[in-house]
């Protein structure tokens, strides 16, 4: 299954299968198995899968072998080998550090320096971590040394106020999370930036007459619009998806030039 079947709970490949055990017997990995899935109809190796639960316990692929899962509140975590050179983990680690902006060089590096020959990362005992939002596996080292909160992820964040004929000229507060008071002046946009892991989030105007509750399970950015509806006397707030988004932020871009020019 992938990633997204896992923390949907939803399998996309449902045939049959059982598992075949391999023992290790090397080093600290000694009295583990590498539990491998196989078809039932015809023996052979699930290919091109993220991992696979047995009913019991989830296992992730990883340096072409199977390592069970460990889920601590919303972390995922689990003790794999090292990483080998040119491994397609590493590949998949080096796309990583990408999602972390201008981190990504010292990241790879780092990455590219503790790999090791495949046999050599068999005998090592490596801690892992798994963002639970694209299910890619980070070594504990690589967390410590890029200052990047990995337990706290955060996407960019865009609230805008778009309105074709200003019925309300006057700024609107808006209250974020029963907390944060966010004024908007026609055609206003309030950018920033908001947890991923602590969710759901609820958009409120000051008076609670009007709210909105959304979620955000990728690093995308959220677009929500608030406009005042005449008809029903009373603020629409929603999310909208992200080309939406950029044509309303575009369309005030445009309009707040047109009118400095003035």
């Amino acid at each position: 299954m992938s990633h997204q079947d896992f923390v949907a709970n939803t399998p996309s490949d449902t045939h049959s299968f059982y598992l075949q055990e391999k023992a290790r017997k090397k080093g600290l990995w000694e009295g583990t198995f590498n539990r491998i899935p196989r078809y039932s109809k015809n023996g052979r190796k699930s290919k091109h899968i993220w991992g696979f639960s047995d009913g019991e316990k989830a296992h992730i692929y990883h340096e072409k072998e199977y390592f069970p899962i460990t889920v601590e509140g919303h972390k995922m975590l689990f003790y794999g080998y090292g990483l080998s050179e040119a491994s397609e983990s590493e590949k998949a680690m080096a796309w990583a550090a990408a999602f972390m902006g201008g981190l990504a060089g010292t990241l790879i590096y780092e990455l590219s320096s503790n790999a090791v020959s495949k046999r050599e990362a068999k005998t090592q005992h490596k801690l892992f971590y798994i963002d639970q939002f694209t299910g890619t596996v980070i070594p504990d080292y690589l967390l410590m040394k890029s200052g990047y909160d990995f337990f706290n992820p955060t996407c960019q964040f865009f609230i805008y106020r778009y309105e074709k004929e200003s019925i309300i000229t006057d700024s609107v507060t808006f209250i974020l999370n029963d907390q944060q008071e966010i004024p908007l002046g026609p055609n206003g946009i309030y950018e920033s930036e908001i947890s991923l892991s602590h969710a759901p989030h609820k958009l409120c105007t000051a008076d609670s007459n009007s709210c909105f509750e959304f979620t955000n399970k990728t690093y995308e950015p959220t677009y929500i619009s608030v406009s005042y509806d005449a008809i029903s006397n009373g603020w629409k707030i929603e999310e909208v998806d992200q080309s939406t988004g950029l044509w309303f932020l575009n369309k005030t871009d445009k309009k707040q030039k047109k009118s400095d020019r003035k």
